[in-house]
């Protein structure tokens, strides 16, 4: 279904997937980690070219909510790890970075805080907070 929907867009002027959203301002890829399609979002992943491809992972809605965030939402653990490793995301902990050596501690640091920024909403809501509040951290978590 989904390469028949890729392949309906016209070939020129074809608009990019990350500008096309629905009323909630979600991707096709926001609503594929809502609902554990991981087949449909390794599909529109890899027919995208590299550039639309980050542009698509690090989309907002109307939420401030990235794809990778709707997938902690919603308990999508299987679709979080899979998003985090295609966003080539420094997962990790302070508690590791501060394990380093000295000369490593603040590279590390930033680089840690930089994958952050996509796994908080625009109101500074973490992956961890909607985790809770949703009642799905064990499955994102402790897994």
């Amino acid at each position: 279904m989904v390469k028949e929907l890729l392949r309906m867009l016209p070939k020129e002027g074809k608009p990019p997937l990350w500008n096309i959203k629905n009323k909630e301002g979600n991707t096709i890829l926001h609503e594929a980690c809502s609902d554990s399609m991981k087949n449909l979002a390794e599909k529109v992943l890899k027919n995208c070219k590299d550039n639309d491809q980050m542009l698509l992972l690090t989309a907002r809605n109307k939420f401030g909510e990235t794809p990778i965030f709707c997938a902690a939402r919603h308990g999508q653990t299987e679709m979080f790890k899979f998003l985090a490793k295609e966003m080539k995301l420094k997962v990790g902990s302070v508690k590791d970075v501060m394990s380093l050596p000295e000369d490593m501690k603040l590279k590390e640091l930033q680089e840690l805080s930089k994958s952050q920024h996509h796994l908080q909403r625009d109101d500074k809501t973490t992956v961890l907070h909607i985790s809770i509040t949703t009642e799905c951290f064990g499955e994102l978590f402790f897994s």
